[in-house]
């Protein structure tokens, strides 16, 4: 069976899409901002480790990257004229593509899954952790470069280059594969959907089940082992309690928050590399699938907000420092 999306200005009125395109802007808007209050807190305050700070600031560079090309290929038509030269055969197949897009939607992501990491050593190994903060970022940022570019390229043919007109299509992928059978739309959402949100997950059940834990058995015994007490220490108060409530809030959310934003674009991608729908760019599936995923970046500041005591203290201070100084 294969079904054809109608083109968005045959589903709804032009005034009920130009309200729609107004209320996501307003969107990104607020994403924007809030990312900005994140990168000005995280970079004046020097109370986290070194990674820990590098990763939340990355991951607010990244969602405004993200958001500033969503802005972009609003604006932008479904074709364009380039000019006839490596420049304007670059500008199609890396950007037209939207290969940069996804490409940033991606090391968004993985930096979610790096802060996740973060804090699942700093918990588990303690010492190593302390002692090895500029090898594990390296490790975090290539590992993490290398996962996005292997996994997007093949979306380089998504933009087609006829004379000096490329056109954004939503291309199949059936050359990746064996006995036409195509592997990379699984692939795409084996390794960009399933892996990131598993380990996310995972991490910070983890985190919670060990600081669980470890306030029964320093509540039961004071003789406890440089790990124990490395994971425990300044935690056998309420402040124990405050943490684990938190990190219940942030995982339930998180977890909610990437299953509905991501999930829309998954299932649309997969029925239509199957050939079982037509969603072509201007199709309100696509164009809703797209903006679901960057209406979840544009709430990772929010989330953060609200749900982890230490930086909603850091970000309340910023603020205030910030008019204070504009009254002073």
């Amino acid at each position: 069976m294969h079904v054809d999306f109608v083109n968005v200005s045959e589903l709804l009125p032009k005034t009920e899409m130009v309200v729609l395109s107004v209320l996501f802007f307003i969107i990104y808007f607020i994403g924007l901002c809030g990312n900005l209050l994140n990168l000005c807190t995280f970079c004046n305050h020097k109370y986290l480790t070194r990674l820990t700070a590098t990763m939340f600031r990355t991951q607010c560079v990244w969602d405004i990257i993200v958001i500033g090309q969503m802005i972009a290929l609003e604006l932008q038509p479904t074709c364009m004229r380039v000019p006839q030269t490596i420049w304007g055969y670059l500008l199609c197949h890396i950007w037209f593509s939207r290969v940069t897009f996804w490409f940033s939607v991606l090391m968004s992501e993985l930096n979610l899954v790096g802060i996740s990491l973060d804090r699942l050593l700093a918990v588990t190994s303690p010492l190593m952790y302390r002692n090895r903060q500029i090898t594990l970022s390296v490790l975090i940022y290539v590992g993490s470069v290398i996962y996005s570019t292997s996994l997007v390229s093949p979306r380089l043919w998504d933009g087609v280059l006829n004379g000096t007109m490329c056109y954004f299509t939503t291309s199949n992928h059936s050359h990746i594969g064996f006995h036409r059978v195509s592997l990379y739309p699984y692939m795409w959402v084996i390794f960009s959907y399933v892996v990131p949100f598993s380990v996310i997950l995972s991490a910070h059940w983890t985190i919670i089940l060990m600081l669980k834990h470890s306030r029964c058995r320093t509540s039961e015994t004071e003789e406890t082992s440089h790990h124990s007490y490395a994971v425990s220490v300044a935690t056998n108060t309420p402040r124990t309690v405050r943490t684990i409530r938190a990190l219940h809030k942030y995982t339930g959310a998180m977890a909610v928050l990437f299953l509905v934003t991501r999930s829309t674009a998954v299932v649309r991608y997969l029925l239509s590399t199957s050939n079982i729908l037509n969603s072509p760019p201007d199709s309100i599936f696509y164009k809703m699938s797209v903006r679901l995923t960057v209406f979840g970046i544009c709430l990772n500041p929010v989330l953060l907000f609200f749900t982890v005591p230490f930086i909603r203290d850091l970000a309340v201070e910023n603020c205030k420092t910030i008019f204070r100084r504009k009254l002073g």
